[in-house]
């Protein structure tokens, strides 16, 4: 593979990877509008965020990554 062809795989796999976690964002924001929670995973527990601002830890993950990353789901 040339290198302006890798160079151009990175770009698009980052410039994807921004604009999804826009995406997942705004769905989320979305989410807490209409049905007043999301679900989300954050330092290793998936949690139910209230509209009121409370978090219910639901249940915990066996992270297989070193590093932490949130998830929204909704």
């Amino acid at each position: 593979m040339k290198y302006s062809e890798k160079k151009t795989e990175y770009l698009t796999k980052r410039l994807v990877a921004r604009q999804s976690k826009i995406a997942f964002r705004e769905k989320a924001q979305n989410a807490m509008l209409l049905v007043g929670h999301t679900i989300v995973v954050e330092n290793g527990w998936v949690v139910k965020k209230s509209k009121d601002g409370r978090e219910i830890r639901v249940r915990e993950i066996n992270n297989t990554t070193p590093h932490k990353r949130k998830l929204v789901l909704d």
